[in-house]
């Protein structure tokens, strides 16, 4: 990674800071700042004219007269100093600067950090903070809103549902999932989590939706596997045996007209989640499988609870960001089953901040690894309705599917 030459740094510095003295109505143009000046007058100068430009006094050569050398200030008012006739090139010559303090900035913390992780997680911090902008006005806002609103009149009077759209009437109905909701789904080992989270994705590819399911504990063969049981309606063995038809077994898969994208990756962190979102195009359902299962490493003075609590905030934060439904299995704590009774929301409370994240909470509850009824508890809902409705699972083809008169109670 490198950086720009000493010399050639500090001339651009000094044609930004000139373009600003000749030009002050050009400070709007680029949110530069302090960072952005690593020659020692150059960020004196930056602080003295932001200071005046913030008063709204004129950046004269008087006004440098009694904290400045003539030498130092002389290059400022030389109309004949830098490139910068217009202000797309002081905004290109800006951005260059931005990218060269950005990669000092890494270069130093990748000395200072051992830890790959962490240094992604750097990395990802310094590219959020490099895109903000300057705040949008309350009409602005106003606009988008009214245009994301037609939207929703307009597919609510062709027929369309605005959210994630599943044959699931009921539950589609009663979650009522949209871009941007973080949706977990509670259970206990061996319940169906992965399974539920399958089916889920299967349903909504065959609704047309675009679905992406990252898996940090089922490799891709046992992942299409389970589908192809679901789709064909045969049990899970046969096709992990290579014991149905191949042809039928890809052409059954292929029904799914490539509604479905799956990464496998043991090593999983949300860092790499939102690198991948940001150079996929848009999915509607984002299914990550599962929370305990990330590799976001802990913090030095981090508890476990803390670290899931990060974790969690991190998938709401990517399901705004890339306006997708985030839907997100997590393990609950062992009280549920060592107490033999149904789960509730405070069973997740030992797991971070998930509940207080999340839009949606679902519970999954079955009495047993052979019981076919399951109950899909939706135990807290921002926007939609609570309750519970009943699914039946074939433990066989691995596959969950709403009971036909599902109601919710």
């Amino acid at each position: 990674m490198e950086t720009l030459e000493s010399t050639h740094r500090t001339q651009l510095e000094s044609g930004v800071l000139s373009a600003l003295c000749i030009h002050p109505n050009w400070f709007g143009l680029f949110d530069l700042s302090v960072a952005d000046f690593r020659d020692r007058v150059t960020r004196k100068i930056f602080k003295f004219i932001t200071k005046l430009n913030e008063k709204n006094e004129e950046i004269s050569l008087v006004a440098f007269a009694n904290d400045f050398d003539i030498s130092e200030i002389k290059f400022l008012f030389d109309t004949e100093f830098g490139p910068f006739a217009t202000p797309k090139d002081f905004s290109v010559a800006c951005e260059k600067l931005r990218e060269d303090t950005i990669r000092c900035e890494i270069i130093k913390k990748t000395k200072e950090c051992g830890d790959s992780v962490e240094y992604m997680n750097f990395i990802e911090t310094v590219k959020q903070l490099n895109t903000i902008g300057t705040l949008e006005s309350f009409e602005e806002q106003l606009k988008k809103y009214a245009e994301e609103y037609e939207e929703i009149d307009r597919r609510n009077k062709a027929g369309q549902s605005s959210g994630l759209m599943l044959t699931w009437k009921t539950f589609t109905e009663a979650a009522s999932l949209f871009p941007g909701d973080y949706c977990v789904l509670g259970a206990r080992t061996s319940i169906g989590k992965t399974s539920f989270a399958l089916s889920l994705a299967i349903d909504a590819a065959f609704m047309g939706q675009s679905v992406l399911f990252l898996s940090s504990e089922m490799p891709r063969k046992h992942v299409f596997d389970k589908m192809a049981a679901c789709l064909m309606q045969q049990p899970v063995w046969k096709f992990k045996y290579a014991k149905a038809p191949l042809d039928e077994t890809i052409n059954a898969l292929r029904s799914l007209k490539d509604k479905i994208s799956f990464v496998y990756m043991p090593t999983m962190a949300t860092h790499h989640i939102r690198a991948m979102l940001r150079k996929a195009p848009r999915f509607d359902l984002v299914i990550v499988d599962y929370l305990q299962l990330l590799k976001d490493y802990p913090r030095k003075s981090d508890t476990e609870n803390l670290r899931l609590g990060r974790i969690s905030a991190a998938l709401k934060a990517i399901a705004g960001e890339f306006e997708t439904v985030m839907f997100v299995p997590a393990q609950l704590n062992r009280e549920s089953e060592k107490q033999k009774r149904r789960p509730m929301l405070s069973d997740l409370r030992d797991s971070g901040c998930i509940e207080q994240d999340a839009d949606v909470v679902l519970l999954l509850h079955r009495e047993n690894r052979e019981e076919v009824e399951a109950d899909l508890i939706i135990a807290k809902n921002r926007t939609g309705q609570t309750g519970e409705i009943q699914f039946l699972f074939n433990p066989e083809w691995s596959y969950f599917r709403e009971a036909p008169d599902a109601k919710l109670t």
